[in-house]
Formats: C-alpha cells, sequence, structure tokens
C-alpha cells in the first residue's frame, strides 16, 4: 500500500500514516501469533496429560508389581482399548476363541 500509495503521489502525511499503520499491524500480529501459540500448547499440554495418565498410573502399577508389591491396585474408569484390555471380563461373558496349534 505505501508504494502505491507513493508511486500515486499521496501527501507525505497519508505515507507516513500507512507507514504507521503498517508498523503497528506487524507488532499487533506477532502479539496474537505468540498468545494464540502459548494458548494451544497450554491446552495440548493439559489434553495429553489427560490422556497419558493411566497409561502412566498402570505403567507405575506394573512396575510395582515387579517388584513385589502385588498390592497395588489401578483404577479402569474408562471403555476404550486399554480400559477394555485390563479390566477383568464381565460375569456371564467368556472368551469364544479357541486356541490355535
Amino acid at each position: 500500500m505505501v508504494e502505491i500509495a507513493e508511486a500515486g503521489g499521496a501527501p507525505e502525511a497519508v505515507i507516513r500514516q500507512l507507514v504507521e499503520s503498517r508498523e503497528a499491524f506487524i507488532v499487533n500480529s506477532c502479539w496474537e501469533s505468540g498468545l494464540e501459540f502459548a494458548l494451544q500448547f497450554l491446552i495440548i499440554g493439559i489434553m495429553a496429560g489427560y490422556f497419558v495418565r493411566p497409561v502412566r498410573d498402570l505403567t507405575e502399577a506394573l512396575a510395582a508389581a515387579e517388584h513385589g508389591d502385588l498390592t497395588r491396585t489401578v483404577a479402569i474408569t474408562s471403555r476404550d482399548e486399554i480400559g477394555e484390555s485390563i479390566a477383568p471380563p464381565a460375569s456371564g461373558i467368556t472368551s469364544t476363541s479357541s486356541p490355535t496349534a
């Protein structure tokens, strides 16, 4: 825009105002981008902790069992793949798969 104004012979005050507006836009864009990045980083960190915590609890319980502590328990609060794989089978439901030779 500044180049167009200069080529068109715009008054010096208009060109100066365009330059100041462009500089303010650049500074504001940098601040907004930085704040957005920080907010996204915070949200991703919280969500990652939320998803990793059950796996970490299970790993710690397995490490304790490896060292002889069989009293540790892990609360199973989900029905996803990990919760289904470590949960005891529901009463009355048995496995229908047969071992292969």
